[in-house]
C-alpha cells in the first residue's frame, strides 16, 4: 500500500463528492440504496461496494477520502473496518467534512449511545430506522447536514439538449439565477467506460438573469465548450462551473448525462 502521506499529498478533495462508508451486508445494500437514489440528483454519491474488489481495495478507498469532499461513515455493527476508514477521513478532511450515522437500535437513546465507542460517543451522529418510513424520516436532517459540509456546492445533471434552471444564488450586485443549456456532447470516444465515466467535452450555454427577473433586465449569455475538468465563471457571480464528465448507463437504457458542479470561484 501506497504512503498515507503521499495519497493525500498528491490527491485533492472534488467539490461535491460524497463517499459512504459503511458495513456490506443486504440490510445495508437496501438502506444506502434507498438513500442514494433519494438525493442522487443533488450530490454526487461514491460508495466504497462500487469500488474494485481487488487485492487492492483499501488502496482505492484511501484514494477515495483523498479525493472526496464529504464523507459519510455508517458506523452500526461496530466494524473495524469502518472505524478504521473513519479515523482516516477525520484526520484527511476534518471534523466538519464526516457525517456519522447509526442505526437505532432501540427507542431509548441512552442504549443507542451505549454502543457506541468512547471516542465517538460525544460527536453529534445522526440516528435512523432501518425501514422505509425511517429512512424518510432521516433524510431531510441528512441532506442538510451534507448541504452544510459541501459548504453550497451542488451538483445537476445534463442530458443532450436539456436545461438546468438554479435557485437564486447570492452576488455582488444582487440575487441571479442561471441555466444552463447542454447544446452538444463531444468526444465522447475517450474515457473510462468500464467505469461508468466518459472523459470528452460538452457544448453549454449559459444564460444569467437578475432574480426576481425584471422586465427590463438584460440578461448575460456565455457560450463555452468544457472538457472534462474545466471551469466556467458565471457572470455576476462568484461562482464557477465545473464540467465533471459523461455519465453513462451500462445498459444503454439511458441517454449519457454531463455531470457538472457549482463551485466557488477563486
Amino acid at each position: 500500500m501506497s504512503d498515507l502521506r503521499e495519497i493525500f499529498r498528491d490527491n485533492l478533495p472534488h467539490p461535491g463528492y460524497c463517499l459512504v462508508l459503511r458495513p456490506f451486508g443486504d440490510e445495508f445494500d437496501r438502506v444506502w440504496a434507498t438513500i442514494r437514489d433519494a438525493l442522487a440528483e443533488t450530490f454526487y454519491w461514491i460508495a466504497v461496494a462500487s469500488l474494485s474488489r481487488s487485492g487492492r481495495i483499501m488502496e482505492e478507498i484511501l484514494l477515495a477520502i483523498a479525493r472526496t469532499d464529504v464523507v459519510i461513515v455508517d458506523v452500526t455493527t461496530s466494524n473495524a473496518n469502518v472505524f478504521y476508514e473513519l479515523g482516516i477521513a477525520h484526520m484527511a478532511r476534518g471534523e466538519s467534512k464526516v457525517i456519522i450515522v447509526k442505526q437505532r437500535a432501540s427507542d431509548r437513546s441512552e442504549e443507542d449511545n451505549a454502543r457506541l465507542p468512547f471516542d465517538i460517543a460525544g460527536d453529534r451522529y445522526l440516528d435512523y430506522k432501518p425501514t422505509l418510513d425511517g429512512i424518510q424520516d432521516m433524510l431531510p436532517e441528512l441532506k442538510t447536514r451534507i448541504r452544510n459540509a459541501l459548504e453550497r456546492t451542488s451538483w445537476f445533471r445534463l442530458a443532450e439538449g436539456s436545461t438546468y434552471t438554479s435557485d437564486a444564488f447570492s452576488g455582488p450586485g444582487g440575487a441571479y439565477q442561471f441555466e444552463v443549456q447542454a447544446v452538444a456532447f463531444l468526444d465522447r470516444s475517450v474515457g473510462r467506460e468500464e467505469k461508468n465515466f466518459r472523459e470528452g467535452s460538452v457544448s453549454i450555454e449559459l444564460t444569467v438573469r437578475p432574480y426576481p427577473l425584471m422586465d427590463r433586465s438584460v440578461p448575460a449569455v456565455v457560450s463555452a465548450t468544457l472538457s472534462s475538468g474545466a471551469i466556467c465563471k458565471i457572470p455576476n457571480l462568484n461562482w464557477c462551473l465545473k464540467f465533471e464528465y459523461f455519465e453513462s448507463d451500462r445498459d444503454q437504457k439511458e441517454k449519457d448525462k454531463a455531470v457538472i458542479c457549482v463551485i466557488p470561484a477563486v
